[in-house]
């Protein structure tokens, strides 16, 4: 199991990145940062979900869409 988290944008990701679960110690508490790449035009916010990889299947279980404000 992995989580990927992916910042997306105008239907493709601007960035990406992923997080094995051996690597999770605490489930209900999952912290994670990611550079997120300059954006043009310039904004503020992100549109950000999670997508869960199970090992041995090629799909993912994406979270909603949530948005980030920085």
């Amino acid at each position: 199991m992995i989580l990927n988290p992916r910042i997306t944008g105008g239907g493709s990701n601007i960035t990406a990145t992923d997080l094995a679960a051996a690597d999770l110690t605490e489930l209900n508490n999952i912290s994670l940062t990611i550079a997120v790449p300059a954006i043009t035009p310039t904004q503020s916010f992100v549109y950000a979900r999670i997508g869960l990889k199970i090992a041995g299947l090629e799909d993912m279980i994406f979270s909603p869409l949530q948005k980030v404000t920085f």
